[in-house]
């Protein structure tokens, strides 16, 4: 078992005391019983690296899935809309585009990850020319851009947004231009990558790993011992409050946890270890892939609020056959009712006023986008 040395301190008055102890990582198993859809666990050999070419393969096929057969999945997306700035990722240089260089076809992909306290090469107005003209140097961006890049590129985006490299960071101006228009940058995204464990942009998004750990164990009767320590994980990343509306406005995500990649989208959730997804399974195990409160997955506990406001409302809503949706505004789009959106607002303002900003004048913008969503619902909001 994994240990590490703590030391904590406590000041009484003039005293001292001082705790030095180790800690051990607890794992957490469960056992499950699958009656149905066995074909959901990975009983194949998992690469020892979420980097590998299988586990980035894996991706692009839920990302084709989705594309071809998910008609909900980013349904609402606005064909023309143009982010100012954006990554260009087509040739073996980094440059940096704006929107008089996009084609017609635009796809782009955004990131959400934590900045931490590293300070890494960004955008500035002394250098906006510089990676306009010329290539962006690759060894100096952190390794979390560096993966996002790699994974951009592996699922066939030739267009990456990252708010350090695509906003001007000592411009109040451009700042706050681009700050309103946030939101709209990830809903018309082809796909988000989430930084889920990574705690500053040096860690990166890809990781070696111990498969043995993932791989379920058959025991006897469909029954299965599986490793639910990454499901149970509170990722620093969903704490932070610009996430929030990031993950649940982008029509995909793919999370980027150290121990697999997972994907959500409005159809499905799986993951390296589920690949097969969850139908059949009992109402108990969709908390897969992440489960927490608002200091957790913060996507998942709104999932939580929208079963539990459709069962209350079940004589007032339609029956919409497939998935449940798995986007704020694809639930929107399923729930017209005006009283429905009022609590569902109320309770994704509880959840995201208990989320972690840098900057508290950033908490208006940071719910911007998602407050935009509500709009045909509720009005225009002050």
């Amino acid at each position: 078992m994994p240990w590490y040395y703590t030391t904590t301190f406590e000041v009484t008055g003039n005293t001292i005391d001082i705790n030095h102890r180790v800690i051990y990582n607890l794992y957490r198993f469960q056992i499950l019983s699958i009656k149905e859809d066995v074909a959901g666990l990975t009983l194949h050999d998992l690469a020892n690296h979420t980097g590998s070419d299988a586990s980035l393969d894996q991706a692009r096929r839920w990302l084709g899935k989705c594309i071809d057969s998910h008609q909900d999945c980013g349904s609402d997306r606005d064909i023309t809309f143009r982010p100012s700035r954006l990554l260009y990722l087509g040739s073996s240089d980094i440059r940096l585009h704006t929107s008089q260089d996009y084609p017609d076809d635009l796809r782009y992909m955004t990131l959400s990850h934590c900045w931490g306290r590293l300070q890494s090469t960004r955008l500035q107005q002394g250098n906006l020319d510089f990676f306009r003209r010329n290539a962006i140097p690759q060894e100096a961006l952190p390794k979390t851009f560096r993966d996002a890049i790699r994974l951009a590129r592996h699922l066939g985006a030739d267009y990456l947004w990252i708010d350090r490299l695509c906003i001007i960071q000592d411009s109040l101006e451009d700042w706050q231009a681009e700050s309103v228009m946030m939101g709209e940058v990830y809903r018309n995204s082809l796909c988000n990558i989430a930084a889920t464990t990574a705690l500053d942009s040096s860690e990166g998004c890809l990781y070696p790993r111990d498969p043995r750990m993932l791989q379920p164990t058959p025991l006897v009767d469909g029954f299965y011992l599986c490793n639910r320590t990454s499901l149970d994980h509170p990722y620093h990343l969903y704490t932070r409050a610009w996430v929030l509306q990031e993950i649940l406005l982008a029509p995909r995500t793919l999370h980027c946890a150290d121990s697999q990649l997972y994907w959500s989208c409005d159809g499905m959730r799986v993951s390296e270890e589920f690949s097969g997804g969850f139908t059949g399974w009992t109402p108990s195990m969709c908390n897969h892939p992440f489960h927490g409160s608002s200091k957790g997955f913060v996507e998942e506990t709104l999932r939580a609020m929208i079963v539990q406001m459709r069962t209350a409302d079940e004589d007032l809503i339609p029956s919409r056959r497939g998935p449940r949706p798995f986007t704020l505004v694809a639930y929107l789009h399923t729930q017209p009712f005006w009283s429905s959106a009022v609590r569902i607002w109320g309770q994704l303002v509880d959840i995201y006023t208990r989320t972690d900003l840098t900057f508290d004048t950033d908490r208006p913008m940071a719910i911007a986008g998602a407050a935009d969503a509500f709009r045909p619902y509720l009005g225009d909001y002050r």
